[in-house]
């Protein structure tokens, strides 16, 4: 059993902790079949700190015949996890919403939290309206949409929905960036022909028009045609 390296717990007040010893136990114990009548004895082995001091206490109940593993971990979570931290996990659960994080990070925490209260989470239509609850506005808006039947398809919904979003954003982002390069150049263009008034110059240019890809303004004389390039770059109309 040592050759699988088990977690220790050490007796602090953390739900978090102690849930997850529990879980890595159970997880063992099924992975080597272990007998009941062992599993005392190896878990026990694992307490440190706080933990294996208090089970000196009470390691006497463990000569009675009903007391197995069962019976320990009842007897160590009211010992390590009392009732208010129970209630303050469960009404941190029955808070919880995404908020900043990612879809991916709001489930891990969902998941992480939902064992303190499981009768919120009792069916899968439960655990679903209590996801779909927490997630920000703009997601629930899409998923309203869609008639998820599970809660892994609605987890799948939302990400590949959040996704769509972010991809949009930075395509915002980009096109902003590539308008207010077009307006610096119409600004240059404006300066220009005011200048050109004094001291007539002609400038031979190619621009891009972001709004139009496929139309370009060429051969712009700064004096004659400065309105006519503002509004070129604006409806994209070619000027020459």
């Amino acid at each position: 059993m040592a050759s699988y390296n088990p977690k220790t717990y050490d007796g602090k007040p953390n739900p978090v902790e102690f849930e997850d010893w529990v879980r890595s136990m159970d997880k063992l114990f099924d992975a080597i079949n272990c007998p009941e009548k062992w599993k005392v004895g190896f878990a026990v082995y694992y307490l440190v700190g706080q933990a294996d001091l208090w089970w000196e206490t009470v390691k006497e109940r463990r000569n009675n015949e009903d007391f197995g593993w069962t019976q320990l971990k009842d007897l160590m979570r009211a010992k390590f996890y009392p009732s208010a931290l129970k209630r303050q996990k469960e009404e941190e659960f029955n808070q919880l919403e995404q908020g900043n994080r990612s879809v991916m990070d709001y489930a891990a925490k969902f998941m992480e939290l939902s064992r303190f209260a499981p009768h919120l989470v009792a069916t899968e239509e439960l655990r679903m309206n209590k996801f779909e609850r927490g997630l920000n506005w703009e997601l629930r808006d899409r998923l309203s949409t869609h008639n998820c039947h599970s809660y892994q398809e609605m987890y799948d919904k939302a990400s590949n929905a959040e996704r769509i979003i972010r991809e949009r954003e930075a395509e915002d982002v980009v096109y902003k960036r590539k308008w207010e390069g077009t307006r610096t150049t119409i600004e240059i263009f404006r300066k220009g022909l005011i200048s050109g008034m004094q001291n007539p110059l002609y400038l031979q240019s190619t621009i891009q028009n972001p709004l139009v890809p496929n139309v370009v303004i060429s051969t712009i004389q700064l004096k004659s045609v400065g309105l006519q390039i503002i509004v070129a770059i604006l409806v994209g109309v070619q000027v020459t």
